[in-house]
């Protein structure tokens, strides 16, 4: 039996939805997109064990100097 079926694809799908920005589908998108491409490339001119660790310090990145993603909105604070 296999516990961890959909584990790596639904982890990526959430990244996907952090990097676009939370609550946008278009950035969503977007994030999923640059996901692939970012996957693709770093299997092309990386080692594959990286590429894991490549998205996800994109990922930092992205959210350190934009922490509602690359489409997300800045909400007021609520009273």
């Amino acid at each position: 039996m296999v516990f961890d079926l959909g584990f790596k694809a639904g982890l990526l799908s959430f990244t996907s939805a952090v990097l676009g920005g939370i609550g946008n589908v278009v950035g969503a998108m977007l994030g999923g997109f640059l996901i692939g491409l970012i996957q693709t490339l770093s299997d092309q001119y990386l080692a594959t064990q990286w590429t894991n660790a490549v998205i996800f310090g994109i990922l930092v990145a992205i959210l350190v100097f934009r922490p509602t993603g690359l489409l997300g909105e800045d909400v007021g604070q609520k009273a």
